[in-house]
């Protein structure tokens, strides 16, 4: 018998979405939350995303600058309005690659909130 996964004709690309119970994206950036949100797949995880049958949750890490701005919120909302789950961030520190600097940032909850939350999600039928 053959799995989901390897269809007929089915490219792995798509069909990397199909095997999974839930799927976590994190980091999630501003731009993969756009990416997503508006339907595109320039690469190998948004094409996953876009073709998952289970449920995504998006957990968001970035500046908290770039987090305000009303086009990632934007964003957030559309994801949502899909169906996605967006776990809300928490105010942390980052190392922030161009500074070479721990800055204040906008980080993932700690794992047991993560994880209860993914719990959640699975629990809600398909």
């Amino acid at each position: 018998m053959r799995s989901r996964l390897h269809r007929r004709g089915s490219g792995g690309h798509v069909a990397l979405g199909w095997w999974a119970d839930r799927a976590l994206i994190l980091p999630a950036t501003a731009n993969l939350l756009g990416t997503v949100a508006h339907g595109l797949a320039p690469t190998l995880l948004t094409t996953t995303v876009l073709g998952a049958d289970c449920p995504v949750t998006f957990a968001p890490a970035m500046n908290p600058v770039m987090w305000q701005r009303p086009a990632v919120q934007r964003n957030v909302a559309l994801l949502r309005e899909d169906g996605h789950d967006v776990v809300d961030p928490i105010p942390g520190t980052a190392y922030e690659v161009a500074s070479r600097a721990i800055v204040p940032s906008i980080v993932v909850p700690p794992a047991e909130v993560l994880l209860e939350r993914l719990g959640a999600v699975a629990e809600v039928p398909a």
